[in-house]
């Protein structure tokens, strides 16, 4: 397991997660409990928090930038037939796949 930030989420003591397992997710509910507080996306998207995101992208070889999330507008579209994931499972989708890919 070479991701860290998959380590730390995924694992306990050194060993996956299994079915049954509890999942703790202490920066999520920071980061939920921060936006909660300011009444919008606003600490996300500028400040600290975007500082921490962009420097834990970047040391994975990510390219996001704080201009990226600055510059970010949300675009609402007319919903379509197939449900979409949540963003959190896409999160979770690619970390376990870029896991088990290597």
């Amino acid at each position: 397991m070479k991701d860290k930030t998959f380590r730390r989420v995924f694992t306990r003591n050194g060993k996956l997660l299994t079915k049954g397992d509890l999942l703790i997710r202490p920066q999520l509910a920071k980061t939920l409990q921060l936006i909660a507080r300011a009444g919008s996306a606003e600490p996300f998207y500028n400040g600290p928090m975007s500082k921490a995101l962009v420097k834990e992208v970047r040391a994975a070889g990510g390219v996001l930038t704080l201009m990226n999330l600055k510059n970010y507008k949300v675009k609402f579209r007319p919903k379509k037939n197939i449900p979409l994931p949540s963003c959190w499972s896409i999160d979770q989708y690619f970390l376990i796949m870029r896991h088990l890919i290597g």
